[in-house]
């Protein structure tokens, strides 16, 4: 599909991909609750097509995608969903500093938002 939206873009695309694991990764960690793509259920859903990826997979593909398609990634943001209460704030602020960028990118940062440039 990004291709496509290459192919038929004048000058830019403007992208906006989601991450599965920051949004469910309390489910996965603690072991609670069901998610509608994470799990092997009985019968084949219909929409089993969708993938759960996570913010650097997400980063890796547009650039790849972007380079293969003679394009050139001009900005990419992350888009963190805000910390709510003083406790979880303290401990986002603490891991920020803690572990690598790779992992907190993959469980905070809820999507990524690029713009990518055809090259002329």
């Amino acid at each position: 599909m990004l291709d496509e939206c290459i192919r038929v873009s004048k000058k830019y695309i403007i992208l906006s991909l989601p991450n599965a694991w920051c949004v469910i990764k309390g489910l996965i960690i603690f072991g609670r609750g069901k998610c509608k793509f994470y799990g092997l259920p009985i019968n084949k859903p219909k929409d089993r097509h969708k993938w759960f990826f996570n913010y650097n997979q997400a980063r890796e593909f547009v650039f790849e995608r972007a380079k293969i398609n003679n394009c050139e990634v001009i900005s990419y943001e992350p888009y963190c969903f805000p910390a709510k209460g003083f406790f979880k704030k303290i401990i986002r602020f603490l891991l920020k500093i803690i572990v690598a960028e790779e992992r907190y990118s993959n469980w905070f940062y809820g999507a990524i938002w690029f713009i990518i440039r055809k090259r002329d």
